[in-house]
């Protein structure tokens, strides 16, 4: 293989999977009583107990256990939640709220689409370099996949082409 071609496609794989490094876990604040929408909609957790040092979350219909400081609670879905801080209202002037470090299962996704598509992207750069590239940002991501990621790809797949001309 071309040298070119391989150091744009490893060019490609960091960019792509830079973001997934920093994806595998949400930080937040959650208040009592107030659901929170994770990866797109896919989880609803709420806090629905806060008191004496201790929290409980629901996540998607299925409750967790009751949780202090630092505790680690695994769903029986695969997501994690992980117990960093929690902030009582002494005075009751707001809602009580927890610090958390959510692990979704699924929001992987996009990572999961990318890995799917490096081949193609492989197959769109070695056409390019061999001057068959036709309308080659069309054919990377899968429908209704189209995201703000699908910009980012298109413009890595343009500097890929634009190295071979």
């Amino acid at each position: 293989m071309n040298k070119k071609i391989v150091y744009a496609v490893y060019a490609l794989l960091i960019v792509l999977f830079a973001g997934t490094a920093f994806a595998e876990s949400i930080e937040y604040v959650l208040e009592q009583y107030n659901p929170v929408y994770f990866c797109g909609g896919a989880y609803k957790l709420e806090a629905i107990y806060i008191s004496k040092g201790q929290v409980k979350f629901m996540l998607n219909n299925e409750t967790s256990d009751t949780l202090k400081y630092h505790d680690l609670f695994k769903f029986k879905e695969g997501s994690s939640i992980y117990v960093r801080e929690i902030l009582e209202e002494e005075a009751k002037e707001g809602p009580d709220k927890v610090s958390i470090r959510f692990y979704p299962k699924t929001c992987m996704m996009k990572a999961e689409v990318a890995e799917k598509n490096i081949e193609n992207i492989t197959k769109e750069a070695a056409a390019a370099s061999a001057g068959n590239a036709t309308n080659a940002t069309n054919q990377t991501m899968p429908a209704g996949e189209k995201t703000k990621e699908m910009s980012l790809l298109q413009r890595m797949i343009n500097w890929i082409i634009g190295l071979f001309k």
